[in-house]
């Protein structure tokens, strides 16, 4: 299991790690931030590693270790009850599973997304959820579980909450994850983690969606540089951008195909981000007092989708060629106009989101 989202709990207190919080930090809150952020801790995934080093804040880690740190999200959760939802968000995969079948896929001369997931399997993805889940249970511990991939691990969450009643446990998926299957996300510039898996994984991911199973859709945004991306798939780096998306993708394959409602698309986006991560005093709604943040939307709008019309940082995208119906015209931070058909409007004014916030 790897933890990918942590937290500021234990991090502050190893020096390495103390040093890069500060760095991400002064970067965030850099006068040249277009939009409004915060912080919630990145650590860069080796493709194809099962070295604790790699992805965890310990040379050393097992679940002993994760229940410790559940342990004290619980504790600080509790100590600030009134300051907004503490929890810890985990990346539920197993690395033993990983390790095996990564052997068994890359000695086959297999090469292909298919290939990734297979050799990151969706029963790896349950098992994690098995084990966090009653970790977190026993610890108290609200719990995130991000970039939820396929059905297996959307019956392991759903197991969980009925062993668990108790349990604050909350699940994400992606963009990438409902919209591409490993057939249609292209080379290795697809390559992510948890994979992008078949067609019957994303229907079960739009089903959760719509039914409330899944309260966030996130684009796990990760430009990775072209030159990383590799021909093979073994040492390509994981991970693609996809923020701009966020909307036209919903809006499309939400609202459009399968009749979500748009209020819902909203609260997937903005409202439920909010309150899972402590920003509700002024994000996630249009009410007196919230930040006047807003995306305005042609909804009939139709666009193919290329790297160019993303305005991201990589020359390349696994969504190329998705004709979506919805499209974002304008975006609003906090009242200004700060983007209008395809450009960045005026002077930088976004600023970095400490919490606890206030409104």
């Amino acid at each position: 299991m790897r933890i990918w989202h942590q937290g500021f709990i234990e991090m502050a207190s190893v020096p390495a790690y103390g040093e890069a919080l500060a760095r991400h930090i002064r970067a965030v809150a850099a006068p040249d931030t277009v939009v409004d952020v915060h912080f919630y801790i990145g650590l860069n995934l080796a493709a194809d590693s099962t070295a604790a080093s790699a992805y965890t804040m310990a040379e050393s880690y097992d679940l002993g270790h994760l229940y410790r740190l559940m342990q004290q999200v619980a504790a600080t959760a509790r100590e600030h009850a009134g300051a907004g939802r503490i929890s810890l968000s985990i990346h539920c995969e197993t690395a033993d599973i990983i390790r095996t079948c990564i052997e068994e896929q890359r000695s086959s001369g297999a090469n292909d997304l298919e290939a990734w997931s297979k050799a990151r399997p969706p029963f790896s993805e349950a098992m994690a959820i098995a084990q966090a889940t009653l970790l977190a249970d026993r610890a108290g511990c609200p719990l995130n579980v991000l970039h939820v991939s396929s059905a297996e691990a959307l019956d392991a969450a759903r197991l969980a909450r009925r062993r668990y009643p108790a349990l604050d446990l909350r699940l994400e998926t992606t963009l990438h994850h409902l919209a591409l299957t490993a057939a249609t996300a292209g080379d290795t510039h697809g390559k992510v983690n948890p994979p992008i898996r078949g067609s019957s994984d994303a229907e079960a991911m739009w089903g959760a969606v719509a039914d409330g199973r899944v309260g966030t859709v996130a684009s796990d945004h990760a430009a990775c540089p072209d030159d990383l991306k590799r021909a093979d798939l073994w040492s390509s780096q994981p991970g693609f951008g996809g923020t701009a998306l966020m909307y036209p993708v919903l809006i499309s394959e939400g609202f459009h195909k399968r009749r979500l409602p748009l209020a819902r698309i909203a609260d997937l986006a903005a409202g439920e981000p909010a309150r899972r991560f402590g920003l509700a005093a002024r994000k996630g709604a249009i009410a007196p007092g919230q930040d006047a943040d807003l995306a305005v939307i042609d909804p009939e709008r139709e666009v193919t989708v290329a790297p160019e019309l993303l305005l991201s940082a990589q020359p390349y995208t696994p969504f190329a060629g998705l004709r979506v119906r919805g499209w974002v015209t304008h975006s609003v931070l906090r009242g200004r106009v700060v983007y209008a058909d395809g450009r960045v409007l005026g002077p930088p004014a976004g600023a970095y989101l400490r919490r606890p916030m206030v409104a």
